[in-house]
């Protein structure tokens, strides 16, 4: 996908694979956890409710220092999935960093984490099947 390798261009990194892979299939999809929006091209370039959504909690989670207390760094990770109205948020580990691929689910602290990104679509399928 062009727009994909644009947009790494222009961030001057590359998405991990198992997310890439999602976006090369998908390119997002609405309200995967309840109203939360699992990020395409347009969120990650910042465009959209739920990136502003996403920008402003991952703002309040720093200065609650929520990232001092699980011990990321905020430069670490990617928002990845938000929704209006919501403090939760999903975030992904940058390619270059450790645990990269990894997701983490934040609302106010670490509620979960996986090792990937079909363990984290997987794991939300289930969610929203119970």
């Amino acid at each position: 996908m062009p727009d994909l390798e644009a947009l790494e261009g222009q961030l001057a990194e590359r998405h991990p694979e198992e997310y890439r892979t999602f976006l090369l299939c998908a390119n997002g999809w609405p309200s995967l956890y309840m109203d939360a929006k699992l990020f395409g091209l347009p969120e990650l370039r910042g465009e959209g409710p739920q990136a502003s959504v996403a920008a402003d909690v991952l703002d309040v989670y720093d200065s609650e220092d929520m990232f001092g207390a699980i011990d990321i760094p905020r430069s670490d990770v990617l928002p990845v999935c938000a929704g209006q109205g919501m403090r939760t948020v999903f975030v992904i580990f940058r390619s270059d960093r450790p645990h990269a691929g990894s997701v983490l689910w934040l609302d106010a602290d670490e509620i979960d984490r996986f090792d990937g990104f079909v363990e984290f679509l997987a794991s939300m399928c289930d969610y929203a099947n119970d």
